[in-house]
Parts: C-alpha cells; sequence; structure tokens
C-alpha cells in the first residue's frame, strides 16, 4: 500500500520518478498523511486513526486497494504536517 500511496500522490507532493530515496519526513507525509486521508474518508467520526478498521472498510467499499478514491486520500497526505520539535524536547 505504502508504494500505491507513493505512486499516486507523486505529483501532488513534488515527487520525481528518479527519486528511490526519500528523506524521514516525506516517507512521514506520505503514511501518517495517507493514513489521515483515509480515516477522513472511510471513518471521519473516528478520534484516532485505526489501520486495521481502514483497511477492513476499504476492502469492503472499494473491493480492490487500486479502486480507493485516490484524489481524497492524497489530500489529506498534502494537508499533513510534521510536528515541531519543542525547544525541551530531548535530541
Amino acid at each position: 500500500m505504502s508504494e500505491l500511496l507513493r505512486e499516486k500522490s507523486a505529483f501532488a507532493l513534488g515527487l520525481t520518478a528518479t527519486q528511490r530515496i526519500l528523506p524521514h519526513a516525506m516517507v512521514m507525509k506520505i503514511q501518517c498523511g495517507g493514513l489521515d486521508g483515509l480515516k477522513a474518508l472511510l471513518d471521519p467520526d473516528a478520534t484516532a486513526p485505526d489501520a486495521a478498521r481502514l483497511v477492513r472498510l476499504a476492502a469492503e467499499r472499494y473491493g480492490d486497494v487500486a479502486e480507493l478514491p485516490f484524489s481524497e486520500i492524497v489530500q489529506g497526505m498534502a494537508a499533513w504536517k510534521t510536528r515541531r520539535r519543542h525547544a525541551g524536547d530531548a535530541k
């Protein structure tokens, strides 16, 4: 699923086909933002995303992962922001 999310979000996230290794922050944006996008699409009332539940709901509603409306999921990825470190956080 991660590769499919990366492929479907490439344009929105400014990725090129030649980028094989992504910075950690970009990988987090794809994974966490993708999870947020799935939550918004499939279970918007949940307080926190439950990955197993979202995968089950996706299978029930769309049958195949490739059939998901990735344009809506990518919006969640694009909106996801990394958490900023506070001055007192350990390094």
